[in-house]
């Protein structure tokens, strides 16, 4: 059985135009049960079955959730949130809005939108089968209807996946820029062929753990730490 366990780093105050840009870590878990003996004595009658469960990191995911109507709700414009938080954001402002205002009409982006995902990096064992089922769980589990979701397009043999599979999670490239979009009010494929998610089977081990951690930082340099 496969778990999320989401880390959030949310102010308790809004004091700044950054604290509305909140960094997400989310660790894909296995939840693994294995039976071992114990002996307490000498004889086979001594011998007691016991059950262990235990969970290994076989993916990870790291974001950062721009609460977007909340920021506008306390004033404070797009450009100036994005212009505070990074060069990222400053270019997502760009791609999708008219000066900072309002949504680009070719994007069929409703007005209202609660929030804004931007993936930055994702990372799954290869040993995980269907591992956009488990990216999916997880934007799934961050947004919702009025969310949306943004990545960085990698094109040739760089990028992690392929286009089939970007597009089976309702990514579409942005015309005239390096961005994904997945607007969450939209049907996709893999949502429509599975509504309440699919089970991700893996022999999950420490070993697998150790690989996902190791790679992680060769991957990840400035990650935050949640």
């Amino acid at each position: 059985m496969l778990f999320l366990n989401v880390n959030k780093r949310i102010p308790l105050v809004r004091e700044t135009e950054s604290d509305f840009v909140v960094p997400i870590l989310v660790d894909v878990l296995a939840d693994v049960s294995s039976d071992h003996t114990i002996s307490s004595g000498s004889g086979a009658k001594d011998q007691v079955e016991t059950q262990e469960d235990r969970t290994y990191i076989v993916g990870r995911l790291w974001a950062e959730c721009w609460e977007f109507e909340y920021s506008m709700q306390c004033g404070y414009s797009a450009i100036r949130v994005a212009d505070s938080v990074s060069a990222t954001w400053e270019d997502v402002v760009g791609t999708l809005m008219r000066s900072g205002k309002r949504f680009r009409s070719d994007l069929d982006i409703d007005d209202y939108v609660t929030d804004i995902l931007f993936l930055h990096k994702f990372l799954f064992h290869p040993d995980m089968d269907r591992p956009a089922v488990a990216l999916d769980a997880i934007l799934r589990a961050l947004t919702n209807e009025s969310s949306l979701v943004l990545a960085q397009y990698q094109p040739g043999d760089d990028k992690p996946w392929q286009d089939w599979e970007y597009r089976d999670l309702g990514f579409k490239k942005i015309a005239g820029s390096s961005l994904l979009l997945r607007n969450c009010s939209y049907r996709y494929p893999l949502g429509d062929t599975h509504p309440a998610g699919k089970s991700i089977q893996i022999a999950a081990s420490s070993a697998h753990e150790s690989w996902v951690l190791e790679q992680w930082e060769q991957l990840v340099l400035d990650h935050p730490e949640i």
